[in-house]
């Protein structure tokens, strides 16, 4: 694994249950089309 993501993590790994209402990836957002790159709703941290 790259050094630069050996520490970023899918929060839903960590917390199965969590439910999460992220729309980036949809039209169902602020510009009403999805916004490029984001590909898949995933909370990701480091």
């Amino acid at each position: 694994m790259d050094k630069r993501t050996s520490n970023i993590i899918d929060i839903k790994s960590m917390i199965p249950s969590l439910i999460l209402d992220i729309r980036y990836c949809s039209k169902d957002n602020f510009i009403g089309e999805p916004i490029d790159e984001y590909f898949a709703p995933k909370a990701l941290l480091s």
